[in-house]
């Protein structure tokens, strides 16, 4: 398998973001975090760069967003909390990672889950908290090769389940 690259989306991602914001429409977490279709898709790559630099609404926390390259085509993304507000430390914890639906089952989220804790751990973060809806058996998976603990398990504002999950 070829090494997987993280890097900012740019403006010139815009169409495979789109076509993975579409794919993922019904999955209980969108492709793109906080976009709005009202808006250039260039707005938005400056805002996912205004939340890495801190430069966020006050019910965020500082993070990237970032697409998850093979060979330079986007296979997944990873998002990138680097503190957690309460929301967070209940229910959303530091790292969410999406793989696009024609690249699954090749590895590719656990690449991108060991990527953001080095990620995390490269800022002196560690453990890091990961959550995952109960029902959601491919993410669990994932996690569990990546060597996550369970801590407990919550029920979120929509009424879901959740696992929350530690890594090293």
């Amino acid at each position: 398998m070829s090494p997987l690259e993280l890097r900012a989306f740019r403006d010139s991602d815009e169409s495979v973001a789109l076509r993975g914001e579409a794919a993922l429409a019904t999955s209980p977490a969108p492709f793109l975090l906080d976009y709005d279709d009202s808006q250039a898709f260039s707005t938005w790559v400056g805002k996912m760069a205004a939340y890495e630099r801190g430069d966020v609404p006050e019910d965020r926390v500082r993070s990237s967003f970032l697409a998850a390259c093979v060979d330079g085509t986007i296979v997944g993304r990873l998002s990138v909390r680097y503190e957690l507000n309460d929301f967070l430390r209940d229910f959303g914890g530091h790292l969410g990672y999406a793989v696009l639906p024609e690249f699954r089952r090749r590895g590719y989220a656990v690449e991108i889950l060991k990527a953001g804790i080095a990620l995390l751990a490269s800022h002196g973060i560690s453990p890091v908290l990961i959550t995952i809806r109960d029902d959601n058996l491919a993410s669990l998976g994932v996690a569990e090769r990546c060597g996550a603990v369970f801590e407990s398990s919550v029920i979120n504002p929509k009424g879901e389940r959740m696992l929350r999950l530690w890594l090293t």
